[in-house]
């Protein structure tokens, strides 16, 4: 019962956030007919409409969610100093 209700309370978030328009444009993940080839086709745009300008363009991709799989979750945070 309770997979059922957490489905129809998130696909309400969903439809409202879109109708709405609450999140940017530029906003892929766990969205709606987007997908990962969307987000690349927007990221070349950007690039090459950087180049055209004469800029120099540089990309920083962070793995937040993947950097710590094997991590102690107790030891990784008294070395964040968080506990």
């Amino acid at each position: 019962m309770a997979k059922v209700l957490t489905s129809i309370v998130s696909k309400n978030l969903t439809m409202a956030t879109e109708q709405n328009q609450l999140l940017p444009e530029t906003h892929f993940r766990g969205r709606p007919c987007r997908s990962m080839t969307d987000t690349v086709h927007l990221l070349i745009h950007q690039i090459k409409e950087a180049w055209r300008k004469g800029k120099v363009v540089s990309i920083l991709f962070l793995d937040i969610e993947g950097a710590f799989p094997n991590a102690v979750m107790d030891q990784l945070l008294h070395n964040m100093k968080i506990r």
